[in-house]
């Protein structure tokens, strides 16, 4: 592995160990390349510590994988080595507040959108050193945020923007409650303390009001500037057309308003009766839970469009993207 490519692990590194003290760099062989865990004893495991697959050298093409609000990037995992057998360089971050085994203090912090969007800024100057063209991709709340960096470095992001359940339209009602200082402080101080251990090893089992609240700060945002903004980056969205949480109407509004080149893969019910879920849009595999589980959750199903999905992603990548 050349010693630049050390080099800018350490760089990647470095905004983590400000945040939580001592990491270490943990390096495995993979098949064309190498794994870099950035490992601290504050995060609960492997699956929430951020990473990068690297090819051992500058590439082309690097893309910044973002999961979303409460998970970890473990859920960005087998869409990145998609990304990665396509010849890319894949970084992924670790959002403020996400993947620790004590979370309640970080994930109320005032200032979180501000971090998250940190998380990106962080990222992106990383990723300057594993490759020339640069895409983003995000699931949900790392959808919006790959969106949001999108909109803020227009001129250094050359490549693709990657929309898995992208956090774009949540309602009405929710994105303008956010605007309410007085309805932040009342579900910051109401909120049911929020642990990270769960049966599911890569998500939180509570999902914490105010920073919901805090996404909806950052959708806000992003529509604003939109309406200055016309993106002509190649964008690929899939998305659940039955998913509550992040309504298709975000995605179909941004394609057809705001994006020059975009293509949509929406995912209907499946052959089962049962729709794909909102965080099961970039699932390979289920994830199983411990046997006692003591939350009204069940374990996340594998979304059996997934290879379709990723060919389909991928496609889009060689012919718009990679070209470049």
């Amino acid at each position: 592995m050349e010693k630049q490519i050390n080099n800018t692990i350490k760089t990647f590194a470095h905004a983590y160990e400000k945040r939580f003290g001592n990491v270490s760099i943990q390096t495995s062989s993979i098949d064309g390349g190498f794994r870099h865990d950035i490992v601290s004893p504050v995060l609960r495991g492997k699956g929430n510590y951020p990473f990068v697959l690297s090819h051992g050298a500058f590439t082309d093409h690097v893309i910044i994988l973002t999961h979303g609000l409460t998970d970890s990037p473990y859920y960005m995992e087998a869409i990145g080595w998609h990304f990665f057998k396509a010849g890319a360089n894949v970084l992924f971050p670790l959002l403020f507040g996400h993947g620790m085994k004590y979370p309640d203090k970080a994930l109320q912090d005032w200032d979180l959108c501000r971090h998250w969007k940190a998380d990106l800024d962080n990222a992106i100057n990383s990723a300057k050193l594993f490759g020339k063209i640069l895409s983003l991709g995000g699931l949900s709340t790392g959808g919006a945020l790959s969106l949001n960096a999108l909109l803020r470095h227009r001129k250094t992001i050359k490549g693709g923007l990657f929309l898995f359940s992208a956090a774009l339209d949540i309602g009405f009602l929710h994105e303008n409650i956010g605007k309410l200082p007085l309805v932040q402080t009342y579900y910051r101080v109401i909120q049911e303390k929020i642990i990270g251990t769960g049966p599911n090893p890569y998500k939180y089992p509570i999902f914490p009001n105010f920073a919901g609240l805090q996404l909806s700060k950052l959708i806000n945002e992003n529509n604003q500037q939109l309406d200055q903004y016309h993106i002509t980056q190649p964008v690929f969205a899939a998305h659940s057309v039955q998913d509550p949480h992040t309504l298709l109407t975000g995605v179909i509004h941004l394609l057809n308003h705001h994006v020059e080149n975009g293509v949509a893969y929406l995912i209907a019910q499946c052959k089962d009766g049962q729709p794909v879920e909102h965080g099961e849009v970039v699932l390979e595999k289920q994830i199983n839970f411990s046997s006692d589980n003591p939350y009204p959750i069940v374990p996340p199903k594998a979304n059996p469009k997934f290879d379709d999905m990723m060919c389909a992603a991928i496609r889009f990548f060689k012919n718009e993207i990679k070209s470049l």
